[in-house]
C-alpha cells in the first residue's frame, strides 16, 4: 500500500515530493524498479493471454490440420491434395492459411484466392511464403531463411514455446528496466539544469530522487498509451515524456525555497 500511496502522490500532489528528496537514492531506485515491474507485469499479462491463445491455434492447426509436409533445400513438399485452405477462426475467419506447394505464387497469383478478404493471411507457396502481418504482402523466400524441417519435428519442439516465451519476457523486462534507470538518470540531469536556472543547486542524488518520482505521470501515460494502440511519433513522445517530467519537478521545486541539509553520512548540503 505504500507503493500504491506514493504512485498517487507523485501524480496527483507534485508538491509532496519535497519529503523525498533526501531520502537515500536505493528507495528511488527500488520505487522505480516497483513502478516498471508493475506496468510491464500488466502489459505481459495481456501478452500472455495472445500468446496462449496463438500457440493454441497454432499447436491445433499443426497437429490435426496441416498435411504432412517438410522443407529442404528451399522448398516446401506437402502431401495431399492442395491448395489446403485454413480459416484461424471459422465462425467469423479473419485470418487465413492457404498452402500449395505446387506453384511459386507472385503477388498477382494471390489474387485469385480471395486473400484481400482477410484482416491477415499467410499463403505457403512452393518457394516463398507470402503474409501481410505487417499490414502490407510482404514475400519470404525458403532459402533465405537456411532451415530444414518437417511436420513431426515442429510437433516435438512445440513445447519448448512457453519457457523460450519466459525467457524472452524476463530479457524484455531487464532491457526495459535498464532503459528506464538511464532515462531516468538524465531526467535527474535536466532536474539539475532546472534547479541551477531557479538558482537552486542539489546534489546529483536529489535530483535523481525528484526525477526517479517525477517520471510517474509520464510512465503512466505511456503505458495507458501502448495498451490502446495510440502511435506516438519518436520526438513528439520524447518532448512530451521529459516535459511533463520537468512540470512535475518544477512543481516541488517551486515549493521548496529553504536550504535542505544532507544528512551527515552523505557529507554535504542541497541548497534548494
Amino acid at each position: 500500500m505504500a507503493f500504491v500511496r506514493r504512485v498517487w502522490r507523485s501524480v496527483a500532489e507534485p508538491a509532496s515530493l519535497r519529503e523525498i528528496l533526501l531520502q537515500p537514492a536505493g528507495r528511488s531506485l527500488v520505487y522505480l524498479v516497483l513502478l516498471v515491474t508493475v506496468t510491464f507485469a500488466v502489459s505481459a499479462a495481456r501478452n500472455l493471454v495472445a500468446f496462449s491463445q496463438a500457440y493454441s491455434a497454432c499447436r491445433h492447426l499443426l497437429t490435426h490440420h496441416l498435411p504432412e509436409f517438410s522443407l529442404r533445400d528451399g522448398i516446401l513438399r506437402v502431401e495431399g491434395p492442395q491448395p489446403y485452405v485454413y480459416a484461424m477462426d471459422e465462425t467469423s475467419p479473419t485470418t487465413m492459411v492457404i498452402v500449395d506447394s505446387t506453384i511459386s505464387p507472385e503477388f498477382e497469383d494471390l489474387e485469385g484466392y480471395g486473400l484481400h478478404r482477410y484482416e491477415a493471411f499467410l499463403f505457403l507457396g512452393r518457394d516463398r511464403a507470402w503474409t501481410n502481418y505487417r499490414g502490407t504482402p510482404e514475400a519470404l523466400r525458403y532459402a533465405d531463411l537456411g532451415l530444414e524441417f518437417d511436420k513431426q519435428l515442429l510437433v516435438r519442439l512445440m513445447p519448448y514455446a512457453w519457457p523460450l516465451a519466459a525467457v524472452f519476457g524476463l530479457a524484455v523486462w531487464v532491457f526495459a528496466l535498464a532503459g528506464k534507470v538511464i532515462s531516468t538518470a538524465f531526467a535527474a540531469c535536466l532536474v539539475s539544469l532546472l534547479a541551477r536556472a531557479g538558482r537552486k543547486t542539489p546534489p546529483f542524488f536529489v535530483a535523481w530522487n525528484l526525477a526517479a518520482h517525477a517520471v510517474t505521470a509520464p510512465v503512466l501515460l505511456d503505458f495507458v498509451r501502448s495498451q490502446l494502440g495510440l502511435g506516438l511519433h519518436g520526438t513528439a513522445r520524447f518532448v512530451l515524456y521529459y516535459g511533463i517530467t520537468l512540470v512535475y519537478a518544477h512543481l516541488a521545486l517551486a515549493r521548496t525555497e529553504e536550504t535542505v541539509a544532507v544528512p551527515p553520512e552523505d557529507r554535504q548540503t542541497a541548497v534548494l
